[in-house]
């Protein structure tokens, strides 16, 4: 469903970044160490999404690279 998501990088820990698009909604991304170290010093961001959807949550993966 989703591709990738790119915009403002409001806040990212070693566990999750949350992205701010043109819309002015932020997303709570989930990410790795790898992702982290890679764009940890970015004011901007386009990370590579995989969409989870089970029966009590709906989370949202993000790469730094396909």
């Amino acid at each position: 469903m989703f591709e990738y998501i790119y915009g403002k990088l409001v806040y990212v820990n070693p566990s999750y970044a949350v992205v701010e698009c043109n819309n002015g909604i932020g997303y709570n991304i989930q990410i790795s160490v790898n992702t982290y170290t890679l764009i940890k010093d970015l004011k901007e961001v386009k990370l590579f999404l995989h969409h989870i959807v089970r029966e009590d949550a709906e989370t949202l993966y993000g790469f730094y690279d396909q």
